[in-house]
């Protein structure tokens, strides 16, 4: 029997937040303090918000859509665009079934409820991904010295 993954808005939980800049710091060696400072901000259900995936009650991945990201620091003239599906993360034995896809998924039902009507992203490796699910390139820049594409999708 197939185990069914379970999205649900971030909560207020020091443990999740350890748990999510773990695997942040993991995979991007983003500081887990500032990961931590950045999570405690957006236990709330409107932009920006964080959805978590479980399986077994324990979280097995992460996303979020933002107002900025850190695209922003290198490419300014981004700021126009808003909001951004961010930080999209799926622990490495978890991958491969559709847990991404499920949370991409969730954050665009959410982000339609809102009544947004566009979202972005950025991505340097998951393109093919992203276009599977009907996102469209918009752009390529350099960001920290890797070909990165912006892509947009419309709800």
């Amino acid at each position: 029997m197939a185990t069914k993954t379970e999205i649900a808005y971030l909560q207020d939980d020091d443990e999740l937040f350890s748990s999510i800049a773990e695997m942040y710091y993991n995979e991007w060696k983003i500081d887990k303090s500032l990961t931590i400072d950045w999570l405690k901000k957006r236990t709330s259900r409107k932009v920006p918000f964080v959805l978590v995936a479980y399986r077994d009650q324990k979280p097995v991945g992460v996303a979020g859509l933002s107002d900025e990201v850190n695209l922003f620091a290198a490419h300014p003239k981004y700021k126009k665009y808003a909001p951004w599906l961010s930080l999209l993360y799926v622990k490495p034995e978890y991958r491969n079934k559709d847990i991404g896809s499920l949370l991409c998924n969730s954050i665009e039902a959410e982000a339609f409820r809102m009544g947004i009507s566009r979202i972005y992203l950025y991505t340097e490796s998951a393109r093919l991904l992203y276009e599977k699910l009907g996102w469209k390139e918009m752009e390529r820049v350099i960001y920290k010295g890797q070909e990165t594409v912006l892509m947009y999708k419309d709800m």
